[in-house]
């Protein structure tokens, strides 16, 4: 098997180990050659290092030095699971930040991303699940999915791994694997024993609450609530890519009444305008947009909801554009996309 190359992104050290330490192992035995990309070092969880040193990280210099550490253990980690150091690259983003830079519009880690696929060319590409509560994971697979926008070498198959969820969550692996039959899906001969696998696209198609799509150049979106909509209660996130890989963020603080409110956009000079309904139980948002988007996805942050200080209410959703079908005109079309699929190893 001397032509499967496979990629694994981690958002953070270990989580490489926890979402896919068996599939690097039985990968290895089928002779696959394997790369390790680290988004962060994992230097920003103060928590984590105040157990371990006994004082809280109060200096750069010590999240730092928490970082360098992190990046010894991962290393060690590879090495316990058969893969050496040089299998490993650090690419060295800012420990939860990586919605922050997504949202504005930074093409620093996209860039950073699709270097790395366009070097190591992955048959097979193993990231986090849109759909993750932990921001920098969520994050981390819409950055993935816009480093294979329109390119011309991208994996043959993507898997998706969760480490991070919700109460909400429930899985029916029977039911997935059905699925996967259905579709003609093909796992790799060494993964299909020792992994639970959900159907494509799974992890950019649901959202708590969250319904959109784009028609008649707007995003029109309808966002649901247990109790009666009020100001500061949500906030919509949306990240637009063009098809020449420019990428725009906008964030919309949910009002508590109808009206119509300025979104605050990452595109120069630009101050579009979304006009709100509220009902008793719901917000539903029209947004003009001034291009069609070739990838548009959709993310709501509910601060009360947030768990721990960090994770999420939900991820990244994926919204339907009438451009990611569309080869008509002047748009060339699309690269071919990938089948996405997600790794469980919760």
């Amino acid at each position: 098997m001397s032509d499967l190359w496979v990629m694994i992104v981690a958002p953070h050290p270990d989580d490489e180990s926890l979402a896919a330490g068996g599939l690097i192992q039985h990968a290895l035995r089928a002779g696959a050659a394997l790369r390790v990309l680290y988004m962060t070092d994992g230097e920003n969880n103060p928590w984590a290092q105040l157990a371990c040193e006994g004082r809280w990280p109060r200096s750069p210099a010590t999240r730092a030095r928490w970082g360098a550490r992190r990046r010894l253990e991962a290393l060690a980690a590879l090495a316990r699971l058969g893969l050496a150091a040089e299998a490993a690259r650090f690419i060295g983003f800012q420990d939860q930040a990586l919605t922050t830079l997504l949202l504005q519009g930074d093409r620093r880690p996209i860039e950073a991303l699709a270097a790395e696929l366009e070097e190591w060319r992955p048959s097979i590409l193993v990231g986090p699940s849109a759909r993750d509560h932990h921001p920098d994971h969520s994050a981390t697979a819409v950055l993935a999915r816009l480093a294979q926008l329109g390119r011309i070498h991208v994996p043959s198959l993507v898997l998706a791994y969760v480490l991070h969820v919700g109460r909400r969550r429930h899985r029916d692996e029977t039911s997935m694997l059905q699925l996967l039959r259905w579709r003609g899906f093909q796992l790799p001969a060494f993964a299909r024993s020792i992994e639970a696998f959900e159907t494509p696209e799974a992890g950019f198609d649901e959202a708590p609450g969250v319904s959109a799509f784009v028609s008649d150049g707007a995003l029109r979106a309808m966002i649901t609530c247990a109790a009666r909509p009020r100001l500061g209660a949500a906030t919509m996130r949306l990240v637009l890519a063009r098809e020449s890989g420019e990428v725009v963020g906008l964030s919309l603080r949910l009002p508590g009444r109808s009206c119509d409110v300025e979104v605050d956009c990452t595109a120069p000079g630009a101050r579009p305008v979304a006009r709100l309904r509220v009902t008793p139980k719901s917000w539903q948002v029209a947004l003009p947009l001034d291009f069609a988007p070739a990838e548009c996805l959709i993310k709501v942050d509910w601060p009360a909801e947030q768990r721990l200080g960090l994770l999420d209410h939900a991820g990244w959703m994926s919204v339907p554009t009438p451009s990611r079908t569309s080869t008509d005109g002047d748009r060339p079309p699309l690269a071919p996309r990938p089948a996405y699929a997600s790794l469980d190893s919760t």
